[in-house]
């Protein structure tokens, strides 16, 4: 239900209509200033969103230089004999014959149990002495409760990382287990030692030897020794204890899966193109979506419409991207003062479009790298230096020119909301002396039209 209101009963004049014509009227700084704070959030809004989109091309163009070209890929003539991946490293062949895969030294005690969690292998107190391919021994002592095959077996593993030595239950037969022990890595010890073994005390329960000059022939079986892998690479004959090598050619690591001295493998590496036109298509795209926020900041209607120093930081832009290098031709010598252009990001491929957003020719790309990589790395450095050394004088918290434009809008609105409440105030209280006078009005004529009633009683 609409309030109900009594001005004009006297008068018969609106004064409820009359005060607000009047307040509306008055009211009009009030309308422009509010106006003003609404067109300033606008731009604040479309500049904040220019600034977030060109620190994204900031972060993008920084990863786009003479580095990414060292990224390599690995291509094996057959992965299921030798696998390899690249970081870095020369580019070139390298052919690969595999001799010997490195293994690891396996010993199983021949005595076999019944069910490990109830075959006793001791009493309490009683010592195995688990002896390393390297010769080192570490003591195993069984303890209160804890005196089973598959005590014993989780109190190896427990040491493991001391002694280099696991160890496992296997079943040889159907209801009887085997304890066996392997190395933990593959390879030849430095002293040459290849083979993990196990001895006890007198009569050990374990059935193995019980003094260290038996622990390979008393109780157990050698079934394999510890060997280096062995390998060719490129004519030179190499040798290393795992099969995980990742010194033999720089930056890459290769894995060797099967031996075959008979055949060789041939691996290619070479530059990785596809992550160097990955990274510069992402540049491509982060710069055209800060170039939409900037078309759509200017466009006719919009809150920055004709703004020319947005279309000169757009033009810079592009000219700071292009990473021109000059020098002189017949040497190729680069030298910013040269005058002859020996490389650019046209040269790279990247293309204005009609309509002010870049492009991407990736054949052209594709061909620069394989043709002189060098001079597409000059280019990328470039580009990436002068275009994130620019975006930075613009997008800096302190000293930034789109941040300074920024920090002045809130510093005029905050001046433009004083201003708003000082006027708010004085039209609240211009209400409240207007709503007061026309009360009196009303008043006085009420007063003066019962006076007249009064008199014409006394005709």
């Amino acid at each position: 239900m609409a309030a109900m209101s009594f001005a004009g009963l006297s008068t018969g004049i609106p004064t409820d209509q009359l005060i607000k014509s009047i307040l509306q009227q008055e009211g009009a700084p009030l309308n422009r200033l509010q106006a003003r704070q609404t067109t300033n959030n606008q731009k604040k809004n479309i500049l904040q969103s220019i600034k977030t989109a060109l620190t994204n091309l900031a972060t993008s163009v920084s990863s786009l230089n003479s580095k990414s070209l060292s990224a390599r890929t690995v291509t094996s003539s057959d992965s299921a004999s030798v696998s390899a991946t690249a970081n870095g490293g020369v580019a070139g062949l390298y052919d690969i014959s595999v001799s010997h895969l490195a293994t690891k030294a396996r010993t199983e005690v021949s005595k076999t149990f019944g069910t490990p969690n109830e075959a006793s292998v001791g009493n309490a107190g009683d010592v195995y002495t688990i002896v390393g391919k390297d010769g080192k021994k570490t003591e195993i002592t069984l303890q209160d409760g804890h005196t089973s095959l598959a005590d014993l077996n989780d109190a190896i593993n427990a040491k493991s990382s001391e002694s280099g030595v696991s160890s496992t239950l296997v079943q040889k037969t159907p209801g009887n287990y085997q304890l066996v022990l392997s190395s933990t890595e593959t390879g030849e010890s430095e002293n040459g030692g290849g083979k993990v073994g196990i001895f006890g005390g007198a009569d050990n329960a374990l059935g193995v030897a019980d003094n260290e000059d038996d622990v390979y022939s008393t109780g157990v079986k050698t079934t394999s020794v510890a060997q280096n892998a062995k390998f060719t690479l490129n004519g030179v004959e190499m040798e290393r204890t795992s099969n995980t090598i990742s010194d033999a050619i720089d930056g890459v690591t290769l894995t060797l899966n099967k031996a075959d001295s008979d055949k060789t493998i041939t691996l290619n590496v070479a530059l990785d193109k596809d992550s160097v036109i990955k990274a510069y298509q992402d540049v491509v795209s982060k710069f055209n979506a800060a170039f939409k926020a900037y078309t759509n900041a200017t466009g006719k209607g919009s809150a920055l419409s004709g703004d020319t120093a947005l279309l000169t930081m757009f033009s810079e832009l592009r000219s700071n991207l292009s990473g021109q290098i000059k020098g002189d031709f017949t040497t190729g010598d680069v030298d910013p003062k040269g005058v002859d252009i020996l490389g650019s990001s046209a040269t790279l491929g990247l293309k204005t479009e009609r309509d002010g957003t870049l492009s991407l020719d990736t054949k052209i790309l594709e061909e620069a790298l394989s043709k002189n990589p060098d001079m597409v790395g000059k280019v990328l450095d470039k580009a990436s230096s002068e275009t994130k050394k620019f975006i930075d004088g613009l997008t800096a918290s302190v000293g930034g020119t789109i941040s300074s434009f920024i920090n002045g809008i809130d510093t005029m609105n905050s001046n433009l909301s004083k201003q708003i409440d000082n006027l708010q105030a004085r039209l609240d209280r211009r209400k409240e002396v207007l709503t007061a006078q026309f009360a009196r009005l009303e008043s006085l004529v009420g007063q003066l039209q019962a006076a007249g009633q009064s008199l014409s009683g006394l005709r």
